[in-house]
């Protein structure tokens, strides 16, 4: 693995991993507000989703969410890149 796929690879994760813990916590409060089971979510032929559908899909939107949030946030506190090699 050359150092540019290594550097990618770790801003992906230090993007996403910080959101995965934010997301955990998150999403426990979401579900003890709301119940999976009163919420009416049907899939594409009509039949509703069991409860366990409405939890990983309402964990891997909200993870979604916080991991662009938090790759906006570090990419606004990063230096530019010719600032980084000028100094």
């Amino acid at each position: 693995m050359n150092s540019s796929m290594q550097v990618r690879t770790v801003r992906w994760l230090s993007a996403l991993w910080p959101a995965f813990l934010v997301t955990i916590p998150l999403v426990g409060l979401v579900f003890s507000a709301f119940d999976p089971a009163t919420i009416d979510w049907t899939d594409a032929q009509g039949e509703p989703l069991p409860a366990m559908a409405v939890y990983s899909l309402g964990f891997l939107v909200v993870w979604a969410l916080v991991s662009v949030a938090v790759a906006m946030a570090r990419s606004f506190a990063a230096p530019p890149a010719d600032a980084a090699e000028s100094a």
